[in-house]
């Protein structure tokens, strides 16, 4: 089973779909995938990264046991 979340723009900031619990709104795109990065533990799939149009800007790939976080650390800044 591959799971999919989607990082979508949203009134100035960025939201997480695709996540149990709920829709969380970020402002900041890094902060987004960052959380979504962290949902993705012992998981297979992609996280998605939208345009204002809808289309795909970025895809991130991830499967099971992977250390994501490891592998992209220093690409973005969460300060």
């Amino acid at each position: 089973m591959q799971t999919i979340i989607e990082i979508r723009p949203h009134f100035g900031g960025w939201k997480v779909f695709g996540a149990q619990g709920g829709e969380p709104y970020f402002s900041e795109r890094e902060q987004a995938i960052h959380y979504a990065s962290t949902r993705t533990a012992l998981r297979r799939g992609e996280i998605r990264i939208l345009s204002a149009q809808g289309g795909i800007d970025e895809t991130i790939a991830f499967d099971e046991g992977s250390d994501w976080g490891a592998r992209h650390q220093g690409s973005f800044d969460l300060a």
